[in-house]
């Protein structure tokens, strides 16, 4: 993580990641998968207006330029056939936003392709 974002962590609320086969049975390869992540920040460093839900926009970036290149990691068992994955950006949609809470909740899906068979871990 850069610099920037590592800044972030003071700001930055906590995440949750799923995560679901597209079609199932899944048989041959490569397999395909959708991440859903949603992310959480104070508000008052990316703050989604109710424009920005409506239209499901990009969260802004606010103080962090790194946001929107920042990927989903694969940070485990990577070599052992991982490698036809390939990451997703982490910047997210504006989806709910709390001022009196001081909370901002993006959200996005991707779908990805790996071999089947293999185990990994991504952040």
């Amino acid at each position: 993580m850069d610099s920037s974002l590592a800044d972030a962590n003071n700001h930055f609320l906590g995440e949750i990641i799923t995560w679901r086969l597209l079609i199932e049975p899944a048989t041959g390869t490569p397999i395909a998968i959708t991440f859903t992540q949603t992310y959480s920040w104070t508000y008052s460093l990316i703050t989604c207006a109710n424009v920005h839900i409506s239209g499901s926009q990009l969260i802004p970036t606010g103080p962090y330029p790194s946001l929107p290149t920042e990927p989903l990691d694969c940070i485990a068992d990577c070599a052992s056939g991982a490698t036809s994955y390939v990451a997703p950006n982490i910047r997210s949609r504006c989806t709910d936003t709390s001022f009196p809470l001081g909370i901002t909740v993006g959200q996005r899906s991707n779908t990805v392709f790996v071999h089947a068979g293999i185990d990994f871990s991504v952040a």
